[in-house]
């Protein structure tokens, strides 16, 4: 896939376009230059210049844009440039609509007709579950114009990481929209998918947020006149529907993919949950630890605190003697009145099988650029620890930190705070935990079952009835360590283990796959909408669902 569009914009303020705003986007994946206030290229940094609605067309290269092919058509839109292959036009949405306008905010009912809002509208799809109604004869004082029609793109109008998104309307159900979201109407010279693509597109994101937004961070929303100057790409519509084809093809495998993750998902989360009711409860005392299974388990317990201590130290460039003295045994239970358990199963308290907690919140390091990847409370989501903004320290502040304790694969993460009770297993490789969170090494249970057992609802609960603080709930390390635990036989334990393995390995995979799919797809957008590569003479099969909306 190409890194540089065939878009070339010239843009009016420098730090508009810092960050493109969408998708990962950045200045090296969309060509943004500034030519404001150059008195030889005839542009003013006035933002009046972005509203000019003077366009020129001109063929082959212009001299304020060398990027631009011999061949392609670039048109320049006040400040901005849009550079096109040559049988493309480019033109100003307001030049194609028939309708731009933003909804009417209603006064809800508990029935009556759907209103549209904006977490109905997702990249992934639409989500009408998320619908809320008007009363129906509020609806019949409403104009027409308020209910979108089949076709039309339903576009998301404000908010900071809302805004922006869009969907095409899918049918002919009778919705209205409320004062969040705009309906774009446009002629037959765009097909409303390949409308929708290019407004998810980078560089359509970018324009977007650069020349239609108004107000602040967090505050922001559209323009409806700002929205009328935006240049858009038209391929000929059998371009633009072929197009559309091979991206609406991409998203279908992607739907398909999530829609196996939201099931492999639902059933590791019922292999524990199903176990047992929480309707009944019973009272129940700390465990009877004489017995041979946790007789072993309390020997293995202290056998690892003296490991992990003596590599803590060690880590630290010291050499120390362990004292014994400071291991201590496990905390009891939290709660005495618990669900009723299975037969054979007990509660115990999570500190019967944690032998070594490594401790490092209350501590903020000093971050850099790159070097060894934190991992902090933000991390952990949907049961895994993920990167998606990452921070890192030195090499040299990871040695200088480690001196609480040295976390291995597996281990198993809990947050302690903002939010309290997330799980997750200590990824491969070296990281630093910080503030947050802490890691647990435990024995005498597979982490996999544990993991699942704290998210139990009844795990859960007590977890929050134990967290402290309005604003941000926090949880004290001893309420943590006397969590109850569901603990099965043996034989149960090894076999629920399994399940949740061959779950975990099928879930990794498929969230490769998706992965992997999501960059085909951003790749893909930015070939082939800017014109990069071409779909004119290729034999692609333009799907019914493209054809059947323009």
């Amino acid at each position: 896939m190409s890194e540089d569009p065939d878009f070339d914009m010239e843009v009016v303020e420098d730090d508009e376009l810092d960050e493109l705003g969408a998708d990962g986007a950045s200045s090296s994946e969309e060509t943004v230059r500034s030519d404001a206030g150059n008195p030889e290229k005839g542009y003013s940094s006035d933002r009046r210049a972005q509203n000019q609605d003077s366009t020129t067309t001109q063929k082959g290269p212009i001299p304020s844009n060398p990027s631009n092919k011999e061949d392609g058509e670039a048109r320049r839109f006040g400040p901005f440039t849009l550079d096109v292959p040559e049988e493309w036009r480019a033109e100003r949405q307001g030049k194609v609509k028939q309708l731009f306008t933003r909804g009417k905010q209603p006064t809800y009912a508990e029935d009556g007709v759907p209103v549209i809002n904006q977490e109905c509208i997702y990249w992934n799809d639409w989500h009408f579950g998320n619908l809320r109604f008007l009363d129906r004869e509020e609806a019949k004082d409403w104009p027409e114009k308020y209910f979108p029609k089949k076709d039309d793109i339903i576009l998301n109008s404000t908010g900071q990481g809302t805004l922006g998104r869009a969907q095409v309307y899918p049918d002919e159900e009778r919705r209205a929209v409320d004062s969040h979201v705009t309906i774009l109407r446009t002629t037959d010279d765009l097909n409303p998918y390949f409308h929708r693509y290019f407004l998810e597109s980078n560089l359509g994101q970018a324009l977007l947020y650069s020349m239609c937004v108004n107000g602040s961070t967090g505050q922001i929303e559209l323009s409806k006149t700002r929205l009328d100057l935006m240049p858009v790409p038209i391929p000929p519509l059998p371009e633009q529907r072929k197009i559309a084809s091979v991206l609406y093809a991409v998203d279908q495998a992607i739907q398909k993919t999530e829609a196996i993750i939201e099931q492999a998902e639902k059933i590791r989360d019922g292999v524990i949950n199903g176990l047992f009711e929480i309707d009944g409860v019973e009272k129940v005392s700390s465990p009877d630890y004489n017995s041979p299974r946790f007789q072993s388990i309390l020997s293995r317990r202290e056998e690892t605190w003296e490991e992990s201590e003596r590599e803590r130290w060690e880590a630290a460039g010291e050499k120390r003697s362990i004292d014994s003295t400071k291991y201590t045994s496990p905390l009891g239970l939290g709660k005495k009145r618990l669900p009723e358990l299975p037969d054979d199963w007990e509660w115990v308290p999570l500190d019967l099988f944690v032998a070594y907690d490594i401790d490092y919140r209350g501590k903020t390091p000093p971050y850099s650029d790159a070097g060894v990847p934190v991992i902090s409370s933000g991390n952990l989501q949907e049961g895994k620890v993920v990167f998606e903004d990452p921070r890192y320290v030195s090499p040299s502040t990871y040695d200088e930190w480690l001196d609480r304790g040295v976390p291995r694969e597996g281990d198993l993460i809990v947050t302690t705070e903002a939010p309290v009770g997330k799980v997750a297993l200590y990824p491969e490789g070296k990281y630093l935990p910080t503030r947050r969170i802490i890691v647990l090494r435990t024995v005498g249970v597979d982490n996999r079952y544990l993991k699942a057992a704290m998210n139990h609802p009844a795990v859960q609960n007590y977890l929050a009835t134990q967290s402290r603080g309005t604003t941000v709930p926090r949880i004290l390390k001893d309420y943590l360590l006397r969590t109850p635990i569901p603990f099965p036989p043996q034989k149960e334990h090894d076999q629920i283990t399994e399940v949740l393995k061959h779950l975990d390995a099928k879930l990794g995979k498929e969230r490769s796959a998706q992965s992997r799919l999501k960059r085909l797809k951003t790749g893909l957008m930015q070939d082939l909408l800017t014109g990069k590569v071409r779909t004119a003479d290729k034999a692609i099969d333009v799907l019914d669902e493209v054809v059947e909306h323009g």
